[in-house]
Parts: structure tokens; C-alpha cells; sequence
């Protein structure tokens, strides 16, 4: 990260209107008005006033391809569904992320860091999958927006320390 925090982009991958995939874009909403007033090098792409759902992951896709130079640090955020023991959990690792699995075929995006917020249980079914979203509770994608805006803010501080 070289010690700075120029030229950062978080993509907020989600659909505001349907409560268990909003966990990106709720993120990218309080990401947008805080951190940007604050670090005007860090872009956010993903908010609950303009989502980036399934159908936009082709253009982010290309956009990233064609732009993967202008940006030091790409972090991407998602909702995902997974076994019922980790709904809750919070998983962030340094690989791409594959936006869309539970309910279509999946997109790849490039990405430094990935994070991923178990929000319900994966059926392995489509419909299921959508109705399952549907049912998440809204408290759950609240906190785990939290934490993870919590655990972003406080990278974002030891990258400027350093």
C-alpha cells in the first residue's frame, strides 16, 4: 500500500432493494459520505442510491480491466450466502471475488482484498437463494456492516501510519 491511501477503490457490490444482498451497498453509502470528505484519493462505486446489482458486474467487470492501473488497492464488498453455521460471519482474504453465485451463474471481479458477509443459508437453488435474501434479517446486515466499515476505517488508519 506504500504507506498512502491514494488511489483506492471500494466496490460495493449489491441490491438496496432487497435487505439480505444490501449489505455492499449500505457500506458504500456511509464509505461515500465519510471517508471521501476525508480522502478524496479513495473512490466508492456502490451505494444504496445507486447499487451496483448482478446486471452492472459485466460494465465494473470491463471498467476494471481496462482501469486495474489506476488503482493502487481495489477492495470489493458482497453479501453471500453459505452453510448455516457461518451466517455472520465475515470473511476478508486477498483473492477475487465472485459476486452473484447464489442466485445466478456469477461474476469474477479482480480485487485486492475481498469481503464477503455470510447473510443466510446457501440452498443450492436459485429461487430459494432469492427468497432466502428476502428473509435476512435487517439488524444482521446492519452489524455487519459495522464491523466491516470499523475494520476498513481502522486499515485505512494503520496504511497512513505506516
Amino acid at each position: 500500500m506504500k504507506g498512502t491511501m491514494e488511489d483506492i477503490l471500494i466496490l460495493c457490490i449489491g441490491d438496496s432493494n432487497l435487505i439480505g444482498d444490501s449489505l455492499g451497498p449500505l457500506i458504500g453509502s456511509f464509505m461515500d459520505r465519510k471517508v471521501i470528505e476525508d480522502n478524496p484519493s479513495v473512490k466508492v462505486i456502490g451505494t444504496l442510491e445507486n447499487p451496483i446489482g448482478y446486471n452492472d458486474l459485466i460494465r465494473i467487470t470491463e471498467h476494471l480491466n481496462k482501469r486495474k492501473q489506476d488503482y493502487t488497492t481495489i477492495i470489493t464488498i458482497d453479501s453471500a450466502l453459505g452453510s448455516s453455521q457461518n451466517i455472520g460471519k465475515i470473511i476478508m482474504d486477498n483473492s477475487t471475488l465472485c459476486a452473484g453465485n447464489g442466485v445466478n451463474s456469477g461474476q469474477e471481479l479482480i480485487s485486492d482484498i475481498s469481503i464477503r458477509g455470510i447473510v443466510g443459508k446457501n440452498y443450492e437453488d436459485a429461487k430459494r437463494n432469492i427468497q432466502e435474501l428476502k428473509n435476512v434479517s435487517t439488524d444482521l446486515v446492519e452489524d455487519m456492516a459495522c464491523k466491516i466499515i470499523f475494520t476498513i476505517l481502522n486499515m485505512f488508519k494503520c496504511w497512513t501510519s505506516i
